[in-house]
């Protein structure tokens, strides 16, 4: 897929609000977004894993020969409610957040995150850090990634 995530998401949200004024009935706005770009070093793919409403995705993200970024989905699913409960609650405590944790080293992780609701986004990046709230909401989204997928790495 060559649009990013965040402008599909944008592209959504947009034209639910401007479809849904005329029509309020037809169409369901999305409530909650969250996207998780995870780049490890050394790596030559990426992977960026995407809640929109109730639909899970993880993209690969990859550059191709003549240095053009390519991003293909290598998975997606509905996810159940219960889970998606505890992952917007886990979310939900990241609003509270500063907007960037990074301790210098050579090498290793780093998360861009945007997370969005009804009121609020909020963007936060973390390099080589460990971060509780953090840690809380990957474990959750690492449970609904079958096994030979890609998951979050924690740091």
């Amino acid at each position: 897929m060559k649009l990013s995530i965040v402008n599909i998401c944008l592209f959504i949200l947009l034209g639910c609000t401007s479809f849904k004024q005329g029509r309020q009935s037809d169409i369901k706005q999305v409530d909650f977004s969250l996207e998780i770009k995870q780049f490890v070093s050394g790596s030559y793919t990426q992977n960026t894993f995407v809640i929109v409403g109730d639909k899970f995705f993880i993209f690969q993200n990859s550059t191709t020969k003549e240095g053009q970024s390519e991003r293909k989905v290598i998975y997606s699913k509905r996810v159940k409610a219960n889970s998606l409960s505890e992952i917007k609650h886990a979310s939900n405590l990241l609003f509270s957040l500063k907007s960037e944790y990074i301790k210098a080293a050579i090498g290793g992780l780093r998360w861009e995150i945007t997370l969005a609701d009804k009121e609020r986004i909020k963007k936060i990046i973390v390099e080589n850090y460990s971060v509780k709230e953090l840690d809380t909401l990957f474990n959750l989204i690492n449970k609904i990634i079958p096994d030979k997928k890609p998951i979050i790495y924690m740091y």
